[in-house]
């Protein structure tokens, strides 16, 4: 039932996530008023808390996190299933047990998968715009976030809030960010690609 689930989970669009964590993590299914949160600390320290989380950088990590979580999942589920069953049955007739069995032998198999799975799921989330832009995230900001609680922006929302406006200069400045936001994207997907080359040849 989990595995059916989280498969399901992999296919749904990313705005369903952003409504999802505007509920949960935004708003916290309304046990807690958003107009007088209860804070803790300095809200211009960088040890601030307070509930419902708002708009600010933790609940955007929160709802990028729920996207990325089934991609995560599944290739995890993958790797494990990719390793031979010769190197488990072998580990266990030399007298591992099943913890042993895990933590040296399928364990480290699986890692390059593993480990490529998880930062293509991070390239997905650098590229999301519809569940930022679910929370209400502010389209320009003039400061950077302080803490958690803070305002933040993401590049894709930069990019469309430069390209829908009127003058060659916001359209310059959209492409500069679209530039360096592919460039981003290569960039993790050739780190995955080099750490799954050199964690699957032998030293």
């Amino acid at each position: 039932f989990i595995k059916l689930n989280i498969s399901n989970l992999a296919g749904v669009p990313s705005i369903v996530y952003g409504i999802l964590g505007l509920t949960a993590f935004a708003r916290l299914f309304g046990a807690a008023s958003a107009d007088a949160p209860v804070s803790i600390g300095d809200p211009d320290g960088p040890l601030y808390l307070q509930l419902p989380f708002g708009n600010g950088v933790l609940a955007g990590g929160l709802t990028l996190m729920l996207v990325v979580l089934p991609i995560v999942t599944v290739s995890s589920q993958e790797a494990l299933r990719a390793v031979p069953r010769s190197l488990r049955a072998g580990a266990l007739a030399l007298g591992a047990t099943r913890w042993q069995t895990t933590r040296s032998i399928t364990l480290p198999a699986a890692l390059p998968m593993v480990m490529t799975g998880a930062i293509l799921a991070i390239s997905r989330a650098i590229g999301e715009a519809a569940p930022i832009l679910v929370l209400c995230v502010p389209l320009f900001i003039r400061s950077v976030p302080q803490n958690l609680m803070s305002d933040f922006t993401v590049l894709p929302l930069q990019i469309y809030n430069r390209a829908t406006r009127p003058g060659d200069a916001f359209h310059e400045l959209a492409a500069a960010a679209i530039i360096v936001l592919l460039a981003v994207l290569l960039t993790f997907n050739a780190v995955a690609v080099v750490i799954r080359q050199r964690l699957r040849t032998p030293s």
